[in-house]
């Protein structure tokens, strides 16, 4: 995904065709791209300079892609093991125990795109500017809400906890960009 290329009104399209399941397959497939674009920002990059040289961009980088690999991972053999019924149906009793019935999740994916709309349009051409308060206050509206989805997800699909991780330091080091 090239910078500026995510959809700047929405994080994430819910389809209304596809199952409760099948969205949250889809939802968690998309996170690390967007994930990316935000961590990808020359701005966020930035934030490592104020921090001692053992906490920098490359070992955030690296951890990042590890984070993906085992999100990837553990999707992939979710879906190969959806093929057996009791799984699926635990799946989504899972689900839907964690709050993500359709609506629920619906309505949550509602007010995660209206965050995103309004960050994203204190962004400049696709680049969001972390030394701005503004944009940090509503990036933290953003990755606030992602992490109540990820803490959904967590504890039923293998590989989200860490995705939550690496986005829980990320906003530890976004918080350094506050005033």
């Amino acid at each position: 995904m090239e910078l500026g290329s995510l959809d700047q009104s929405i994080w994430y399209n819910y389809n209304s065709e596809k199952d409760n399941l099948e969205n949250a397959f889809s939802f968690l497939e998309e996170l690390p791209e967007k994930l990316n674009f935000i961590f990808s920002q020359e701005s966020f990059k930035r934030l490592f300079d104020d921090i001692t040289e053992d906490i920098n961009y490359e070992l955030f980088e690296n951890s990042f892609y590890e984070v993906r690999e085992q999100l990837d991972m553990n999707l992939k053999l979710v879906k190969e093991n959806i093929r057996i019924k009791r799984y699926k149906t635990y799946l989504y009793l899972r689900l839907a125990q964690n709050g993500f019935t359709e609506n629920s999740f619906k309505l949550k994916i509602n007010l995660l795109n209206f965050h995103w709309k309004k960050a994203y349009l204190t962004a400049k051409n696709g680049i969001i500017d972390f030394a701005n308060n503004k944009t940090v206050g509503l990036m933290r509206k953003v990755l606030d809400l992602l992490n109540s989805i990820l803490g959904s997800f967590a504890s039923i699909i293998p590989g989200v906890d860490a995705v939550k991780e690496i986005k829980e330091v990320a906003e530890s080091i976004i918080s350094l960009g506050e005033k």
